[in-house]
């Protein structure tokens, strides 16, 4: 995770606690296999069942312009029929919409930043969503 953000580490911390299940280090698992180039790096690569799933946390400042690169992204780690989980941080002044990207496969969550970094909530989301893959 580097070049993660505080929010970003908390995240998948709690995500990974709620799910049962550690992230996979960079080592364990290609960029090709999950669909992305190896310019690309992605948040977090969870290993559920036989498939991949990889989490993204795009925080408010640093994706408010990127809708189309993070819409791209996402298409190429889909096509590789892996699960995502894509959390659009919500701040004052910046309230990142869904990708419109239409794929049973993929999950879209808003979170509201707190300066407390309450993801216990979301995580029980996404923990409800795993119980489905």
């Amino acid at each position: 995770m580097n070049g993660s953000s505080i929010s970003e580490e908390k995240f998948i911390s709690y995500l990974s606690e709620e799910i049962g299940v550690k992230p996979l280090d960079e080592d364990e698992y290609e960029n090709k296999i999950i669909g992305i180039t190896n310019k690309q790096s992605v948040d977090a690569v969870f290993k559920i069942k036989d498939k991949y799933l990889v989490v993204e946390y795009d925080g408010s400042y640093w994706h408010k312009n990127r809708f189309l690169y993070d819409k791209q992204k996402s298409l190429l780690i889909l096509k590789s029929n892996n699960y995502l989980i894509r959390v659009r941080e919500q701040t004052v002044g910046i309230n990142l919409e869904y990708l419109d990207i239409d794929d049973n496969n993929l999950f879209q969550i808003k979170y509201k930043w707190d300066r407390n970094y309450k993801f216990l909530q979301i995580c029980k989301e996404i923990g409800e969503c795993i119980t489905i893959i």
